[in-house]
């Protein structure tokens, strides 16, 4: 799907449609293996395969695994950083059986239309998304009367970066959906440039897809999206070893190389192993650069049905036999740099609650972290969406994202959105209790129950303590 900017307020996020393109599937649907049965489950969660930073770039090269170490309370294992790289992201979700993953880490992506005609309906609610207790975050697709729903989350980072002459890998461990009858899921982990989230065009800026699969092949397709249109993969690869790509945990990855800033590249793994590298050379240096050389924000989906999985099976998926429940599952996600560290040095200096007239609380409504969420001014009930943190940075922060600017006219509403470095989300706190935003030129202000932008006026109403 090519998202559909404002092109006439390119900085301002609110101004976009929803983003999340994932490219067309490669052009290889005709020689597509059927479908394989699903296979035991063979390999216990301490066996996740965790990633491998290759010495080489030739296809099919490999380097010795790194050690596994639980970083997280609750969380399963988790691989040390490559030797000579830094960890700059971990999750390896730890926390009680049921719940919701960490908000300081991921948002949801709430809707339909997400472009290559899926069907699901994503949701925040904990029956699509969950920890399961044992150290894995959970996707599930369910269905009931005939309509699907599933889960689509971003990192609120967008940061990740390989830096010049250094390098960056992300990788996940995942089990993909391992159900009787699997047409139609098509389970994702992959990532979009940075400029996505602040008006840049698709596919380029960018898009790395590290694992999507269809209809429960045991495969796994890699490919990277860039300039007008064009792709780049090594096509769809089998999972090996013990297990299916079904049956057990495998790893997905992308390394970056920068080490050379006239000659980058880009290379694919799986479990490990080199599926395919590719260079600056192949693709020009101008549109290069414009698709690679600049932060990236993961995104983890179960979609159902679209043009590739109809494709493949020459049906319209899922179908009426299509198993619902199917679940992917997620061990760790991490991402790893050499030669840089992405890590945002803005630091909290003040956190709490921040209220406003009549005492009441500024919220993210319903708690809720997701892109344009809209900010209210509520009872005081001590919920995650009414703790705050002021950074160092001019940002205002509630789970994990930041308070932002729906436009720069007077009256526009104030939302949640994930913290992009933008000037729409700085604010300077005057010493008269006003926070104002120097891009706008405005002052937040709530003369009701929905906090927006006015002109400063000193008025009760844009007057804000933080406790």
């Amino acid at each position: 799907m090519n998202p559909a900017p404002d092109a006439a307020r390119p900085f301002e996020p609110w101004t976009l449609m929803r983003m999340v393109p994932r490219g067309a599937a490669p052009p290889i649907l005709a020689s597509l293996p059927s479908a394989p049965a699903s296979a035991a489950r063979t390999r216990s969660h301490a066996e996740k395969s965790p990633p491998v930073s290759p010495s080489a770039s030739a296809p099919g090269s490999s380097a010795p695994a790194t050690v596994p170490s639980a970083t997280q309370q609750g969380g399963g294992p988790m691989p040390d950083a490559p030797p000579g790289f830094t960890t700059v992201f971990s999750d390896n979700f730890g926390g009680p059986a049921g719940s919701a993953p960490s908000s300081q880490n991921w948002f949801y992506d709430i809707g339909t239309g997400f472009g290559n005609n899926e069907v699901q309906q994503t949701t925040s609610s904990t029956s699509n998304t969950y920890l399961d207790g044992q150290g894995d975050m959970v996707l599930q697709a369910n269905q009931s009367n005939g309509s699907w729903t599933s889960a689509q989350l971003e990192t609120a980072r967008s940061d990740f970066a390989a830096p010049a002459g250094g390098k960056l890998e992300m990788t996940a461990s995942i089990q993909q959906p391992d159900v009787a009858s699997p047409l139609g899921y098509w389970p994702a982990f992959w990532a979009l440039g940075a400029p996505m989230r602040s008006g840049g065009g698709w596919p380029q800026s960018g898009e790395i897809d590290m694992l999507e699969d269809i209809n429960g092949l045991n495969t796994a397709s890699q490919t990277f999206h860039y300039g007008n249109g064009s792709q780049l993969s090594p096509g769809m690869k089998s999972c090996q070893g013990a297990s299916t790509c079904q049956g057990g945990f495998h790893s997905y990855s992308v390394l970056i190389d920068r080490t050379n800033t006239s000659a980058e590249t880009l290379s694919f793994l799986l479990d490990g192993t080199v599926q395919a590298t590719y260079t600056e050379a192949q693709v020009g240096t101008a549109t290069w650069q414009a698709a690679i050389d600049h932060g990236f924000f993961i995104i983890l989906d179960l979609a159902m049905g679209g043009s590739w999985p109809d494709g493949q099976c020459n049906c319209t998926a899922p179908t009426s036999a299509t198993t619902s429940g199917g679940t992917m599952r997620v061990g760790y996600v991490a991402v790893y740099e050499q030669g840089g560290n992405s890590t945002p040095a803005g630091a909290a200096a003040a956190g709490g609650r921040i209220t406003g007239p009549g005492g009441k609380c500024l919220s993210n409504a319903n708690s809720l972290p997701t892109p344009y969420n809209p900010i209210s001014l509520s009872a005081c009930d001590g919920s995650a969406g009414q703790q705050w943190s002021v950074y160092s940075d001019g940002t205002l922060r509630t789970q994990g994202g930041c308070l932002d600017i729906g436009g720069k006219a007077s009256g526009s509403q104030v939302g949640w959105y994930p913290c992009t470095g933008s000037p729409t989300e700085a604010w300077t706190r005057q010493s008269n209790g006003e926070f104002y935003n120097s891009y706008s030129g405005l002052c937040l202000s709530s003369p009701g129950t929905a906090p927006q932008i006015q002109g400063c006026t000193g008025a009760a109403d844009q007057k804000w303590t933080v406790t």
